[in-house]
């Protein structure tokens, strides 16, 4: 009898949901309309420090518009699914596709297969991510059937599901992927081919039931970069707001704009990376 119950535990700690599951929740905590969410990113060398605070408008993830200003900095894009828009030095109106390490749209996104979408994109994940999950009409179909790219793991003091390419080893943090806290279903971490390190730490809850880590934090080559939340308030996406995100327009947009100092060149590197 004791043998028994210890297997029952045993199994039920262990059963790792569908991945689907897993983004659907996820997708959950990122609230319902559009928001404003302003924050401010601190670059810092031996000689000189910049915070640059970032203005965000976001309709679902799908459409977002930044503004962002700091010492010798002027930067201002728009984003679909796809695609970023801007003006260059030269007031030419500019579309490129989204770097592979964007993330901001993660955040915000609220479908799990728009979430998968972004995340095999980002080549954090392989094409496994994209697979529906499997309906049951009837008890007796019911099975369970493991993803080999989904195990559990520790990061730092949380208990994730993590997400790696599912031909890599499931023994290690320090490969491409992605970490989903088990209780709550927050990204708490990426992992990216190019070597990006992504960490989301201190969630809060603001309105409209949208979930945000209060601190972020981006590491890539010999840069460790803090972004961290200053306000986030609901917004009514009405004719101006949709002009806007409009990526036909070039409202709200300036041509960009960096010093030439040497920490104004990482700041341009993490514009042209992360933005």
């Amino acid at each position: 009898m004791l043998f028994l119950l210890k297997t029952l535990l045993s199994l039920s700690f262990s059963y790792i949901p569908h991945s689907h599951f897993i983004l659907k929740q996820v997708g959950e905590n990122h609230g319902k309309g559009g928001y404003k969410v302003i924050q401010e990113v601190a670059f810092q060398s031996a000689q000189e420090r910049i915070v640059v605070q970032e203005v965000w408008t976001i309709d679902e993830g799908l459409q977002m518009h930044l503004e962002a200003k700091g010492t010798g900095i002027n930067y201002s894009a728009k984003y679909d699914f796809n695609n970023k828009y801007y003006l260059t030095s030269k007031n030419d109106y500019k579309k490129t596709g989204l770097s592979f390490d964007f993330f901001e749209n993660i955040l915000y996104l609220r479908e799990a297969k728009d979430i998968a979408r972004r995340l095999y994109r980002m080549k954090a994940i392989d094409s496994k991510i994209l697979e529906n999950q499997k309906r049951f009409y009837h008890l007796s179909q019911v099975e369970y059937k493991s993803q080999d790219f989904i195990r559990l793991a520790r990061l730092d003091d949380s208990v994730t599901y993590a997400f790696s390419q599912s031909s890599e080893p499931k023994t290690s943090n320090d490969q491409p992927g992605f970490w989903v806290s088990q209780n709550d279903f927050h990204l708490l971490g990426l992992q990216l081919p190019s070597g990006v390190k992504i960490s989301l730490k201190d969630y809060d809850k603001y309105t409209r039931n949208l979930h945000l880590a209060k601190l972020r934090t981006i590491e890539w080559q010999d840069n460790k970069v803090p972004v961290q939340i200053l306000s986030v308030n609901n917004i009514i996406v009405g004719k101006e707001t949709k002009k806007l995100l409009d990526v036909k327009s070039t409202d709200g947009l300036k041509p960009l704009q960096f010093s030439e100092s040497k920490l104004a060149r990482v700041i341009a590197d993490f514009y042209q990376r992360f933005r």
